[in-house]
């Protein structure tokens, strides 16, 4: 990392002489394209043609928010896997934070990857994901578990958001399913705390597997990467039960069906990678229990959203989604 680079605050102040900073070689000729901006950060794509070389350099320049995010964003590519020589994880050319803001410059795979928004996974696909999460899991692991007032404050706004949950929940929704989310509302802190108290499974983890921010590779072909490392400044990043990214991923975003014809295979495949990275100590008749917890806590997900009226309302057709795909796990994992 180049500290002489000056961090940019918009995608406006984009320069050849800043690009040839933070990549520290000439730059011939550039030309620049912004794409619509996120809810978290500013996004500009290059075409860098490089001094004695014939091919341009794809780069996506991400400018955030370290009011809102803090930089661990940055510190995921310069830091946390640095030493993971096949981490799955875009090329990182520089990165770096002030003040308000922090700035990360890598490799552009639009031509060769998308994300998974709109696509519907396939077996093949999810052993890619639960391969490349036991990669980063793996590196870390096993890391000591938070403490209870830490995981207290991970959940701290879904926690303000159940009852809310639950009134909107009047509408849509029969008394069984809504009797469901309330057992688990009530019984999910339980659960926690006494989780917390065994050490094992938990690791450095990524916290946002949604589709989004999983690229893999459009004709199926290449390796997938895991972007957008961004915990709120607010909730921190700890350690947390590696098997929670998988939870997330699939049992929150899945189509119901598929979640059921695959999860143990998947989990099979998730803790076989582990094993073959060196973890220890770690059965998979436990990650298969932490499996089943983790995937009834992301009851904390849709109340995450009803914590906020207008995120409840706008909101609704993803947080219902998700809400009933919660609820057939909790019904298949009673």
């Amino acid at each position: 990392m180049n500290r002489s680079v000056t961090v940019l605050h918009e995608s406006a102040q984009v320069t050849q002489a800043w690009i040839e900073a933070s990549l520290g070689r000439p730059v011939r000729l550039f030309t620049r394209s912004t794409p619509p901006d996120s809810n978290w950060g500013s996004h500009v794509r290059l075409e860098v043609l490089l001094a004695g070389e014939e091919a341009p350099l794809r780069l996506h320049l991400k400018i955030g928010s370290v009011t809102t995010f803090g930089r661990a964003e940055v510190d995921y590519y310069t830091r946390a896997f640095i030493d993971l020589t096949d981490a799955p994880l875009v090329r990182c050319h520089h990165a770096d934070a002030d003040e308000t803001h922090y700035n990360i410059l890598l490799t552009d795979h639009s031509q060769t990857h998308r994300d998974q928004k709109i696509i519907e996974p396939t077996l093949e696909y999810g052993r890619a994901l639960a391969e490349a999460a036991a990669k980063l899991h793996a590196h870390r692991w096993p890391q000591s578990p938070p403490g209870r007032s830490e995981a207290e404050r991970m959940v701290s706004s879904a926690r303000a958001g159940q009852g809310a949950l639950l009134d909107a929940m009047k509408a849509g929704f029969t008394p069984a399913e809504r009797a469901t989310a309330t057992r688990l509302i009530e019984q999910n802190p339980l659960a926690r705390n006494a989780r917390l108290a065994d050490p094992e499974g938990f690791t450095w983890i990524h916290g946002d597997l949604n589709p989004t921010n999983i690229l893999a590779p459009i004709n199926g072909d290449g390796p997938i990467y895991l972007i957008d490392h961004q915990p709120f400044a607010s909730s921190g990043s700890p350690p947390w039960l590696g098997i929670r990214d998988l939870a997330y991923a699939i049992v929150v975003w899945w189509p119901i069906e598929l979640r059921r014809r695959w999860e143990r295979v998947l989990v099979e495949h998730w803790h076989a990678a582990l094993v073959s990275r060196g973890v220890e100590d770690y059965s998979f008749e436990k990650a298969w229990q932490d499996w089943q917890f983790c995937g009834v806590q992301e009851i904390n997900v849709p109340a995450d959203w009803c914590s906020n009226p207008e995120d409840s309302s706008n909101m609704r057709g993803l947080w219902e989604a998700q809400l009933r795909r919660i609820l057939a796990f909790a019904e298949d994992h009673a």
